[in-house]
């Protein structure tokens, strides 16, 4: 992520230099996927059918926002998209770090 920015501040867009970072990206969100999936399944395991559809949805709604409006909205620079793709990078750090406090929570509460 912090690469990314660098090289699009520093350089201009080149290939293929420029799509690099999005490969790996992808390709790491590609065996965090599995994980994060069970992950919120197991937070709510009275209704996991629930949660699998609520994800799916979530998924690909946010997939078409960002395909549909977010992307149009920084493709004028790489510098904007290297951006864009590091800030999306934080805000899922921060869902990670909260849906970890809240696992915690859940597991010190009395079963009952």
């Amino acid at each position: 992520m912090t690469a990314n920015v660098a090289y699009a501040c520093l350089y201009p867009p080149a290939l293929p230099w420029t799509v690099a970072p999005l490969f790996f990206y992808t390709f790491g969100m590609s065996f965090i996927g599995p994980g994060a999936t069970l992950l919120a399944l197991d937070l709510f395991p009275h209704i996991r059918g629930t949660v699998a559809s609520c994800q799916s949805f979530a998924q690909t709604l946010l997939g078409a926002v960002v395909a549909g409006v977010v992307a149009p909205m920084l493709s004028h620079s790489v510098l904007a998209l290297a951006l864009g793709q590091a800030a999306f990078a934080l805000c899922a750090l921060g869902l990670w770090l909260t849906a970890r406090h809240y696992r915690r929570m859940l597991s010190r509460r009395p079963q009952g």
